[in-house]
Protein backbone atom coordinates (compact mmCIF):
# COMPACT_ATOMS: atom_id res chain seq x y z
CA UNK A 1 0.00 0.00 0.00
CA UNK A 2 1.49 3.35 -0.99
CA UNK A 3 2.26 5.84 1.77
CA UNK A 4 1.13 4.15 4.97
CA UNK A 5 1.84 7.15 7.19
CA UNK A 6 1.48 10.00 4.72
CA UNK A 7 -1.23 12.47 3.89
CA UNK A 8 -0.17 13.76 0.50
CA UNK A 9 -1.95 15.63 -2.28
CA UNK A 10 -3.38 12.47 -3.87
CA UNK A 11 -5.13 11.61 -0.59
CA UNK A 12 -6.85 14.99 -0.34
CA UNK A 13 -10.30 15.72 -1.66
CA UNK A 14 -9.86 18.99 -3.57
CA UNK A 15 -12.36 18.89 -6.42
CA UNK A 16 -15.35 21.19 -5.91
CA UNK A 17 -17.46 18.80 -7.95
CA UNK A 18 -16.51 15.83 -5.75
CA UNK A 19 -17.10 17.80 -2.53
CA UNK A 20 -20.50 18.94 -3.77
CA UNK A 21 -21.39 15.34 -4.59
CA UNK A 22 -20.40 14.22 -1.07
CA UNK A 23 -22.75 16.81 0.44
CA UNK A 24 -25.66 16.20 -1.94
CA UNK A 25 -25.63 12.41 -2.30
CA UNK A 26 -23.41 11.18 0.52
CA UNK A 27 -24.06 9.67 3.92
CA UNK A 28 -23.80 11.71 7.12
CA UNK A 29 -22.52 10.63 10.51
CA UNK A 30 -22.00 12.56 13.75
CA UNK A 31 -19.23 11.72 16.17
CA UNK A 32 -18.77 14.76 18.38
CA UNK A 33 -16.83 17.03 17.70
CA UNK A 34 -16.93 15.87 14.06
CA UNK A 35 -19.58 15.68 11.39
CA UNK A 36 -18.59 13.20 8.70
CA UNK A 37 -19.89 13.13 5.13
CA UNK A 38 -18.87 10.19 2.92
CA UNK A 39 -19.80 8.55 -0.35
CA UNK A 40 -18.60 5.57 -2.36
CA UNK A 41 -16.95 6.49 -5.65
CA UNK A 42 -15.79 4.70 -8.80
CA UNK A 43 -12.78 6.93 -9.52
CA UNK A 44 -9.58 5.24 -10.61
CA UNK A 45 -6.87 6.22 -8.13
CA UNK A 46 -4.08 4.73 -6.07
CA UNK A 47 -5.58 5.59 -2.65
CA UNK A 48 -8.89 4.15 -1.37
CA UNK A 49 -9.84 7.31 0.55
CA UNK A 50 -9.71 10.98 -0.40
CA UNK A 51 -10.28 13.29 2.56
CA UNK A 52 -11.16 16.95 3.01
CA UNK A 53 -11.12 18.71 6.38
CA UNK A 54 -13.13 21.78 7.28
CA UNK A 55 -13.03 24.01 10.34
CA UNK A 56 -15.92 26.50 9.90
CA UNK A 57 -15.14 30.18 10.40
CA UNK A 58 -18.52 30.49 12.10
CA UNK A 59 -17.35 28.17 14.91
CA UNK A 60 -13.66 29.16 15.19
CA UNK A 61 -13.19 32.86 14.38
CA UNK A 62 -9.40 33.16 14.35
CA UNK A 63 -7.54 31.77 11.32
CA UNK A 64 -4.57 30.81 13.51
CA UNK A 65 -6.79 28.53 15.61
CA UNK A 66 -8.53 27.07 12.53
CA UNK A 67 -5.15 26.23 11.00
CA UNK A 68 -3.98 24.67 14.26
CA UNK A 69 -7.08 22.47 14.36
CA UNK A 70 -6.66 21.47 10.71
CA UNK A 71 -3.08 20.40 11.40
CA UNK A 72 -4.19 18.38 14.44
CA UNK A 73 -7.00 16.63 12.54
CA UNK A 74 -4.72 15.88 9.55
CA UNK A 75 -2.09 14.40 11.86
CA UNK A 76 -4.66 12.25 13.67
CA UNK A 77 -5.97 10.95 10.33
CA UNK A 78 -2.45 10.33 9.05
CA UNK A 79 -1.63 8.21 12.11
CA UNK A 80 -4.90 6.24 12.28
CA UNK A 81 -6.03 5.66 8.69
CA UNK A 82 -4.39 2.25 8.20
CA UNK A 83 -7.36 0.07 9.26
CA UNK A 84 -9.75 2.01 7.04
CA UNK A 85 -7.40 1.83 4.05
CA UNK A 86 -6.79 -1.92 4.48
CA UNK A 87 -10.50 -2.69 4.80
CA UNK A 88 -11.40 -0.66 1.71
CA UNK A 89 -8.58 -2.13 -0.38
CA UNK A 90 -9.65 -5.62 0.67
CA UNK A 91 -13.20 -4.92 -0.51
CA UNK A 92 -11.94 -3.00 -3.55
CA UNK A 93 -14.02 0.06 -2.67
CA UNK A 94 -13.11 3.75 -2.70
CA UNK A 95 -14.71 6.59 -0.77
CA UNK A 96 -14.62 10.37 -0.62
CA UNK A 97 -14.63 11.64 2.94
CA UNK A 98 -15.36 15.14 4.27
CA UNK A 99 -14.65 15.83 7.95
CA UNK A 100 -16.13 18.93 9.56
CA UNK A 101 -15.17 20.11 13.06
CA UNK A 102 -18.30 21.35 14.86
CA UNK A 103 -16.95 22.30 18.31
CA UNK A 104 -16.74 25.99 19.34
CA UNK A 105 -13.36 25.74 21.05
CA UNK A 106 -9.90 24.37 20.26
CA UNK A 107 -9.26 20.90 21.67
CA UNK A 108 -5.86 19.37 22.34
CA UNK A 109 -4.31 16.76 20.06
CA UNK A 110 -4.89 13.83 22.43
CA UNK A 111 -8.65 14.45 22.46
CA UNK A 112 -8.82 14.97 18.68
CA UNK A 113 -6.74 11.84 18.07
CA UNK A 114 -8.99 9.74 20.34
CA UNK A 115 -12.11 11.04 18.59
CA UNK A 116 -10.66 10.41 15.12
CA UNK A 117 -9.94 6.80 16.14
CA UNK A 118 -13.54 6.36 17.30
CA UNK A 119 -14.85 8.11 14.19
CA UNK A 120 -12.85 5.97 11.76
CA UNK A 121 -13.91 2.77 13.55
CA UNK A 122 -17.54 3.84 13.36
CA UNK A 123 -17.09 4.72 9.68
CA UNK A 124 -15.72 1.22 9.08
CA UNK A 125 -18.86 -0.27 10.65
CA UNK A 126 -21.05 1.95 8.47
CA UNK A 127 -19.13 0.94 5.34
CA UNK A 128 -19.40 -2.76 6.20
CA UNK A 129 -23.15 -2.34 6.63
CA UNK A 130 -23.50 -1.00 3.06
Amino acid sequence: MPGVFTFNKNERLCSEKAIKEVFEKGNVMFEYPFKIFWIFTNEERSYPVRTAISIPKKKIKKAVKRNLLKRRVKEAIRLNKLDLYCELEEKEKKINLFIMYIENEVKDFEMINAKIIVTLQRLLKEINRE
